[in-house]
């Protein structure tokens, strides 16, 4: 799908979202969850070319691989933990949501470790 079919799914999906949340709002936010599962779908088939290209960067600049790995690692988790997030502030838990975000966050910084520690060695190295 391409980003004006995702778009109009979207637009779609929160209006009728919004004239069922009046009737059934437990609808509401099964809609909103099915649409953006639906996008989640879309988005995964995309990711195959993000990793041809990520294996080209690579290719070029001579990387050791566990770095492009650390990088769609950091990437998987920033998108999933957004995801998660705004789904709960959609069904009005925004503490939850807060929370999964602080986790993605740490998470990010715990699987970044190597390459920090990496960057270290590297300026005491210069030094």
């Amino acid at each position: 799908m391409g980003v004006f079919s995702i778009c109009i799914i979207g637009v779609v999906g929160a209006l009728l979202a919004i004239c069922i949340k009046n009737v059934k709002p437990e609808y509401s936010a099964l809609i909103s969850i099915a649409i953006c599962i639906l996008m989640i779908i879309s988005i995964v088939g995309r990711l195959s070319y993000i990793v041809e290209y990520l294996e080209i960067i690579n290719e070029y600049l001579n990387l050791d691989n566990k770095y492009v790995l650390i990088l769609l690692k950091m990437i998987g988790i920033t998108y999933l933990s957004e995801f998660a997030a705004d789904i709960c502030k959609d069904t009005g838990h925004s503490a939850i949501a807060t929370q999964i975000q602080v986790f993605g966050k740490i998470s990010i910084l715990a699987v970044s470790m190597p390459v920090f520690t990496n960057l270290i060695d590297t300026i005491d190295a210069l030094l």
